[in-house]
């Protein structure tokens, strides 16, 4: 006899990224997809462990992110107030926390440069993922909540393994080796880059020129 679990896993298709502690499961059918999305926790070398399931975007998709909006809208309100000139359509948006910027995503291998918002055209910027360390190992790639090696103690700002007590040290960013710390938000190696051609291509707009008589 055949169970759902047994037709859920010749359904889908699973890829492990070692690096960032990520399972990504791949399905072509929606239903197989809602299954999947329940699951809770994995049960590995017979310990559980607890997930956090969420849809990716899909491949035709581009985020921006646009500032200057009002501060607590509504994925609901953003969708109705921002749009994109020549068909493009935003799928999702969702404000960041408090702050007065969201972060769009469209239908579209190209990111717009621009949007509307209530009638005011506003610049729309390239999302780039903040690139994540681990503050117990301090490796790079993925979170302390995910950290498989929670054992030996790092050093924060030298990044020494197992310093003694009241150690002398010198700070080393872990992202880009610089001898400053490692959180410092203006490293620039701290955001993903952003691929080219990801900007969809707008003519150069005219300057007026006005001539003395």
């Amino acid at each position: 006899m055949k169970t759902p679990e047994h037709s859920l896993c010749k359904c889908i298709r699973i890829q492990f990224n070692y690096g960032k502690y990520i399972i990504t499961k791949y399905a072509l059918d929606g239903r197989t997809v809602m299954q999947a999305i329940k699951i809770q926790q994995l049960t590995l070398n017979g310990s559980a462990r607890l997930t956090n399931v969420y849809l990716a975007a899909p491949e035709n998709m581009m985020k921006g992110i646009v500032h200057d909006l009002k501060r607590g809208s509504t994925p609901e309100e953003l969708l109705q107030d921002v749009e994109v000139e020549g068909g493009i359509r935003i799928v999702a948006a969702k404000m960041f926390g408090n702050s007065e910027a969201a972060l769009i995503a469209v239908e579209s291998t190209k990111l717009p440069r621009f949007v509307i918002y209530k009638a005011e055209t506003v610049r729309c910027y390239f999302y780039r993922p903040q690139r994540h360390v681990c503050r117990i190992c301090m490796k790079k790639g993925h979170r302390a909540d995910v950290c498989t090696t929670p054992g030996p103690r790092v050093c924060q700002t030298c990044l020494r393994r197992d310093p003694a007590e009241g150690h002398i040290c010198a700070p080393k960013c872990a992202m880009c080796a610089r001898d400053r710390q490692t959180f410092y938000k203006r490293c620039d190696k701290c955001f993903s880059e952003r691929p080219r051609g990801s900007y969809e291509h707008e003519p150069r707009r005219s300057r007026g020129v006005t001539r003395r008589s």
